[in-house]
């Protein structure tokens, strides 16, 4: 599994259909949505241990600029954690719910 960065830019631009196209096509596109926004915290990742691993084997790297993609990265991920816990937490309060 792939992990991407997930922006604020992109969850609060993306709209979702309305119910009437049907409840597939609402599920698909947010799962198509997850899934971009995954493989992009996972490109962030994999560029910033990437940059990380050149600087320590002495490699002719800008340490600004590996500085800023590990805190690129670091923010992304806890962006994400903190989607994902939000995520839960609605998902838990909604199982609670008495029908």
């Amino acid at each position: 599994m792939k992990i991407s960065n997930i922006t604020s830019d992109q969850l609060l631009n993306t709209k979702l259909e309305p119910k009437e196209k049907g409840h597939e096509d609402s599920v698909s596109q947010f799962s198509n949505l997850l899934e971009s926004s995954i493989e992009k915290l996972n490109d962030k990742l994999q560029t910033a241990e990437k940059l990380a691993i050149d600087l320590a084997s002495g490699k002719d790297v800008d340490l600004p600029m590996v500085m800023t993609e590990i805190n690129k990265a670091d923010l992304s991920f806890r962006m994400f954690l903190q989607i994902r816990n939000k995520a839960l937490s609605a998902y838990e309060e909604i199982m609670r719910l008495q029908f």
